[in-house]
This record gives C-alpha cells, sequence and structure tokens, in this order.
C-alpha cells in the first residue's frame, strides 16, 4: 500500500525471513475459493516453496502486481505460480 495508491495491496505474497520462507494469502475466506483449481495450486505450489521443495524468486516483482489486478479473484495465471 503507498500512499497515491490506498487501495492497493498485495492478496498474496511471499518473502524470505532468516533462512526460512513466508508466504502469505488474503484469499480463502469463501468455500468456492477452496474448490477452485487455481487457488489449490498456488497452496500446493506455495507449500513445495516454503519447505524448499522447488526454488522460486521472492523478489518484489511490480509487473506481476499489476498483472494480478486483471485476473480472476487476484490469482496469476498458472505461468506465473512455477
Amino acid at each position: 500500500m503507498t500512499l497515491d495508491n490506498p487501495g492497493d495491496f498485495p492478496l498474496a505474497w511471499t518473502r524470505a525471513y532468516g533462512s526460512g520462507r513466508v508466504f502469505y494469502t488474503a484469499l480463502g475466506h469463501f468455500d468456492d475459493t477452496w474448490r477452485d483449481p487455481r487457488f489449490q495450486l498456488m497452496i500446493e505450489q506455495s507449500l513445495l516453496w516454503i519447505t524448499k521443495q522447488i526454488e522460486g524468486e521472492d523478489t518484489p516483482q511490480p509487473v506481476v502486481g499489476r498483472l494480478l489486478r486483471q485476473t480472476a479473484w487476484g490469482i496469476p495465471p498458472l505461468c506465473c505460480l512455477r
């Protein structure tokens, strides 16, 4: 969230924390979300990433942020989850 965009905030993010990894999502409040295959894939990939079973970038990506606002439920297309 920024002063020039007070309503613009991430629905999911990652970061390194010490020698660990953190994943957060504000999604998942509704049963329909949990049934969506895109959400299930995001959770699956996130669990693999935080347990270091797969590698992935955790540097902020402004372009992805713009892409997220254009996709259903704020979940990126499959290409961005890998």
